[in-house]
């Protein structure tokens, strides 16, 4: 394991365009600068395996390039810069689960969340300057690692608004023990003022369906497992699935019994009276059973409709507001 410490050198050490108080962000050019100013968080040692290079440890660590390859679909998972704080991940009932894969970030299923710790490093300026901003760096790799580095920040500052979040990040592990309410308040005025248009696209949209992001990779690449899967049982699979069979089974089962009543009752083995009934009660079972599908589709295709309408409309907002800068 090869592990390498922050570095305490001022601004004076580093380029002109990283020394002032207010850097001005450059994604794009030659010369990349942090995102905030010169405060330096101490990072003591950070895990890198021991068989790759320091580049090749931030690309694993920022990596969203699963995303990126859906970029355009991924409105159909999610909204931009839809991204609740955590006091109110809390309030929906929401189980915050930690994940060190980045692609997972922000990611939701069900009654939980997967939220990736704020790496140290992203923290210290004079590690972010020498090894995200160096003009040594292959200027597309830097655009693409910066660029993910900046989105990974910026979403932390809305998910982290007030005193609340903060202890709940710090109690979940999510932030550095060591970073102070005041200094994240510090870093997080700085970090704001990036651009959205400047960080990587899949930033530019907040929380994501996790049902939506596998439904996608299934149709789009033909991948039976989807964009991520969490089995390790075949029954585990079936049963999450293809649970819905066993509603469409009973609902088979009545009409069948239904229509064995009719038939039956239409025999003329029964008295009169007693045909009758079972008769209409077969008929009316089969009735109640269409309208009951119908008025359920009326409502999923109206539900969808609208939601489908409201994303869309969404959608061209927030790619308009990117663009503009705001």
């Amino acid at each position: 394991m090869t592990t390498y410490a922050s570095s305490t050198n001022s601004t004076s050490e580093l380029p002109v365009e990283l020394a002032g108080s207010h850097p001005k962000l450059t994604p794009y050019k030659a010369v990349l600068v942090p995102p905030f100013s010169q405060y330096e968080v101490p990072v003591n040692t950070f895990y890198q395996r021991s068989e790759e290079t320091l580049p090749e440890f931030l690309t694993r660590e920022l990596s969203v390039r699963r995303l990126n390859i859906i970029h355009k679909r991924l409105w159909l998972a999610g909204r931009t810069e839809n991204i609740r704080s955590l006091h109110r991940q809390r309030i929906i009932e929401r189980d915050i689960v930690i994940t060190e894969k980045t692609e997972l970030h922000l990611v939701w299923y069900k009654a939980r969340i997967y939220i990736k710790p704020l790496p140290s490093f992203l923290l210290d300026h004079t590690f972010f300057a020498a090894n995200l901003c160096s003009p040594d760096i292959p200027l597309h790799e830097k655009s693409t690692l910066y660029a993910s580095a900046c989105g990974l920040l910026l979403s932390y500052t809305r998910l982290i608004q007030h005193p609340s979040d903060f202890k709940i990040a710090l109690d979940t592990g999510l932030l550095p023990s060591h970073l102070t309410w005041e200094t994240w308040c510090t870093l997080a005025c700085e970090i704001r003022r990036v651009p959205l248009k400047s960080v990587n696209q899949r930033y530019w949209y907040g929380e994501l369906r996790m049902t939506r992001l596998n439904m996608l990779y299934r149709i789009m690449w033909l991948d039976s497992r989807g964009f991520h899967h969490g089995y390790t049982r075949y029954a585990s699979f079936f049963r999450k699935n293809f649970g819905w069979l066993l509603l469409a089974f009973a609902y088979v089962t009545v009409v069948l019994a239904a229509m064995q009543t009719v038939l039956t009752s239409s025999s003329g083995v029964a008295n009169h009276a007693v045909q009758e009934v079972s008769y209409w009660f077969g008929v009316g079972s089969l009735v109640t059973v269409a309208v009951v599908l119908v008025v359920m589709l009326l409502i999923f295709m109206g539900s969808f409709l609208s939601n489908l309408l409201e994303t869309l409309n969404h959608a061209r907002r927030g790619q308009k507001k990117i663009m503009l800068g705001s």
